[in-house]
């Protein structure tokens, strides 16, 4: 897993010697998948639920309460992801994190 708010990067190399990388980031809420955390993330996300729009990263953009399956309850909890509810750190308005381990 990937630490909240962390980027990782992983290179495989294949049988035939090529190397492959791939950068992969947890950011809550960012269920568009653009630069930033915002309330445009839940408006996309019923967006999804009423297939007008695609998740970018499928169950990994949509399903934000981890319980398998994308549906309404997610929307409350990008909501709780943005303002911070309970035990959650705010999101909103979150930059996407910088994969080079400073900011630019």
């Amino acid at each position: 897993s990937i630490t909240t708010g962390a980027v990782t990067t992983i290179t495989y190399t294949d049988n035939d010697g090529g190397e492959h990388t791939g950068v992969f980031t947890a950011h809550p809420g960012n269920v568009n998948g653009d630069n930033r955390t915002s309330p445009a993330d839940i408006l996309f996300l019923i967006d999804i639920l009423n297939g007008v729009r695609t998740a970018p990263w499928g169950m990994y953009s949509t399903d934000c309460d981890h319980s398998g399956v994308t549906g309404p309850p997610d929307i409350l909890c990008v909501i709780d992801l943005l303002n911070g509810v309970g035990e959650l750190d705010a999101w909103l308005n979150r930059p996407l994190p910088w994969p080079g381990g400073c900011e630019p």
